[in-house]
């Protein structure tokens, strides 16, 4: 079966305006911004923890029994489980695939990134939509990139594992992306770190963004339901922002660094 090739519909490169935040007044901002940095190391404050509520980070929950905070326990090994066998406009992201990007950047620069998205043959593709998004606080910087496409399954089906892991070698290469994370906030080039991700979403969390995908507070909330994998962060790593650091190539066809996710 010959695949229509995938459209593009709208393709949405918008950095929100990057911010300083007073720290007196930042403490809710300051455990969200921060928490993709702190892995996946269990938290707990003096008190420790008694119910879910008390914990703060991202996505976790109260052991009761010995009073700290963990994250929450995911099954980030498919978008949908099982694949239906037939079904038409499903709404896809990115789950598994090849990042390359610049990690040692020079402040100022535009951080070039691009996405290569593996799904399975039996995906019909069609439009596909991403944005990326980065905020700072200081010298500490979040971003993150989604993709996703609209897809319907082939005349033949598809199998029960077509959105999770299926064998690599019949990756069908999605739409690549090209993006640039801005590293400037108000008072000027941030000389700090970035961490970046990849973050994984269900089929059901894209078509929820897919039906508001202007809504920053939305993404972000689908997003941090689910706990910070350093195996989401091409090659595992922040990216250096200082003025001493190279400055990168304007797009990763040439000097990028490329990593796989969600393998």
């Amino acid at each position: 079966m010959r695949r229509s090739p995938p459209r593009q519909v709208e393709i949405t490169n918008r950095s929100a305006p990057a911010r300083r935040v007073l720290v007196g007044a930042a403490s809710g901002l300051l455990a969200a911004v921060l928490a993709p940095a702190l892995g996946c190391a269990p938290s707990v404050d003096d008190s420790g923890c008694s119910m879910d509520i008390d914990c703060q980070g991202r996505a976790e929950v109260c052991d009761v029994a010995n009073n700290v905070c963990i994250p929450k326990t995911v099954d980030e090994t498919s978008t949908e489980n099982p694949a239906p066998a037939n079904f038409t406009n499903k709404v896809v992201p990115f789950h598994r695939g090849q990042v390359c990007m610049a990690h040692d950047v020079k402040s100022g620069e535009d951080v070039p990134v691009t996405l290569n998205p593996c799904f399975h043959p039996c995906l019909d593709q069609g439009a596909f939509k991403h944005k990326h998004y980065y905020e700072c606080l200081g010298s500490r910087c979040e971003a993150w990139a989604i993709l996703y496409i609209e897809a319907s399954s082939i005349p033949e089906g598809c199998p029960a594992d077509a959105f999770g892991a299926f064998d690599r070698a019949l990756c069908s290469t999605g739409p690549s992306v090209s993006l640039s994370i801005g590293t400037t906030i108000d008072s000027g080039p941030v000389n700090g770190t970035m961490g970046f991700e990849i973050p994984f979403l269900s089929n059901a969390d894209a078509a929820a963004i897919s039906a508001d995908f202007d809504n920053i507070d939305l993404i972000k909330e689908k997003i941090e339901q689910y706990p910070a994998n350093d195996d989401r962060v091409p090659g595992g790593k922040d990216i250096s922002l200082s003025p001493g650091n190279p400055v990168p190539p304007a797009s990763c066809e040439t000097g990028c660094d490329c990593y796989d996710i969600g393998f």
